[in-house]
């Protein structure tokens, strides 16, 4: 059985709005990177942009 060691490290950005809640912006593992989902929010307002 091979074993491989994964290295771990949470990516965040100033660019994007922060997180709600106790969550990543994304997830480096190795060399996959697993982004999170993302609301469509208005940076100025942090209001949705959604139009319902």
């Amino acid at each position: 059985m091979l074993l491989i060691a994964v290295i771990k490290e949470a990516v965040a950005t100033e660019k994007a709005p922060a997180a709600l809640g106790p969550y990543s912006q994304a997830i480096k593992a190795n060399n996959l990177l697993l982004i999170s989902g993302v609301l469509g929010l208005i940076p100025e307002t942090g209001k949705s942009s959604r139009i319902v």
